[in-house]
């Protein structure tokens, strides 16, 4: 078995996120016996500890981050997804 590991950078944004698509299908051409493992995108780490040390002292600040890491994803799969596949609540 061959394990594909990305994160970071390499997951930042839909351009990034196509170009990995690109290589687990042709990772998977070569061998079908394949594990896809996806981490963090760049930030989201540092991002995740800020909001545990604010989401009691500052709820606003915390509040802040949820919803710029939400608007970052929602931008990204709106890049990927045709707007037929769109959930509704995006």
């Amino acid at each position: 078995m061959r394990v594909l590991k990305f994160g970071g950078s390499s997951v930042a944004d839909a351009e990034t996120i196509r170009s990995i698509v690109e290589i687990i299908k042709q990772s998977y051409h070569v061998n079908p016996n394949i594990a896809i493992v996806v981490s963090a995108q760049g930030g989201v780490t540092d991002e995740l500890e800020r909001l545990c040390g604010l989401i009691v002292e500052d709820r606003n600040a915390a509040d802040k981050i949820v919803q710029s890491l939400e608007f970052k994803n929602i931008e990204i799969l709106k890049t990927l997804l045709p707007v037929s596949q769109t959930p509704s609540a995006i």
